[in-house]
């Protein structure tokens, strides 16, 4: 069996800036750690951030960079429910910067985020089976041969493609 204060005692914050804010696991000498630093699906940790960010009522979010994110952000954008969004560099990692809403006390556009494409379950539709988000009211994202589009884009230019997510 585990002691568990013995455990509780051995976690500790990393010491140096180099480590940066990372938490760390020590166990018989052995020391790692402790959280996701290596992210297994990038598009569900940006979905969840923004989810948080408009549950915390934040005006932004700074998320890492990456071209699909980018992608999925134009069409967030050109769709309105990102208001803009800019590419940022702090010394050599990149960021998206986003806006989730026009002013201080205006609403939220984006009232739901689920991913439906997953790493575990790939889900495909051809452009005639495109599914509609609540009836056609919301949004669906695909990864297409033409790039990230739209449900309705998809539909105009008949390609289909993977189900990223969902927005209403």
């Amino acid at each position: 069996m585990v002691d568990l204060e013995a455990t509780i005692g051995n976690l500790r914050f990393a010491d140096s800036a180099s480590e940066g804010l990372l938490l760390v696991a020590r166990f018989q000498g052995f020391e790692r750690p402790v959280g996701n630093d290596m992210l297994t699906d990038p598009i569900a940790d940006m979905l969840t951030q923004i989810r948080n960010a408009i549950q915390a009522r934040h005006n932004g979010v700074t998320l890492p960079y990456s071209r699909v994110k980018e992608d999925i952000l134009r069409v967030l954008n050109v769709q309105g429910y990102v208001p803009s969004y800019q590419k940022v560099e702090v010394g050599t990692r990149q960021f998206l910067r986003v806006a989730l809403r026009k002013g201080g006390n205006s609403p939220y556009p984006i009232e739901g985020l689920r991913r439906v494409s997953k790493p575990g379950c790939r889900v495909y539709a051809p452009y005639a089976e495109i599914p509609k988000a609540l009836s056609g009211f919301g949004l669906v994202i695909l990864s297409t041969p033409r790039g990230i589009l739209s449900d309705k884009e998809a539909r105009e230019t008949k390609v289909g493609g993977e189900i990223l997510c969902e927005v209403w």
